[in-house]
């Protein structure tokens, strides 16, 4: 039982990590932008990855269930 309880606080852990790594890197990204302009245009760059990434995924939902 220990074991488990240890494994899910080290994946909590990692997660969080991983997080606060991904939002640094985003705010470092914006910051670096120098016009209003080119923070929309990567912002919605990154909101067109997301919508692609959502897209793809409800093919694949899909078609795992007319598989099944």
């Amino acid at each position: 039982m220990k074991n488990i309880l240890y494994i899910f606080i080290l994946f909590i852990f990692i997660s969080s990590c991983s997080n606060r790594t991904l939002l640094n890197d985003y705010r470092k990204e914006v910051s670096e932008l120098k016009t209003e302009a080119e923070i929309n245009m990567y912002w919605d760059k990154l909101l067109k990855l997301d919508q692609d990434a959502l897209e793809i995924g409800k093919h694949t939902t899909e078609e795992h269930v007319l598989f099944l």
